[in-house]
């Protein structure tokens, strides 16, 4: 398996895992340590994979989880 198939994998499973754990607290460090590689070099995988940042990923999702939920209240 080439290298770059191999980080795909490994994206995509962080960004299931980031899905599955989108109400509890998530931090680059928390990521980092499910995905066994340094919060350094996890995040330059993930832009390259996905063209965004990972802090900025995870950001905009929870705003996209919350914001329905804020208004229903």
């Amino acid at each position: 398996m080439s290298r770059r198939n191999t980080d795909a994998i490994t994206i995509h499973s962080i960004l299931d895992w980031i899905e599955d754990n989108l109400e509890s607290p998530l931090s680059l460090e928390k990521v980092s340590e499910r995905s066994g590689y340094s919060k350094w070099h996890l995040q330059r995988m993930f832009k390259k994979e996905t063209g965004h940042s990972l802090g900025q990923y995870i950001r905009s999702r929870k705003m996209t989880e919350i914001a329905p939920k804020a208004e229903g209240k």
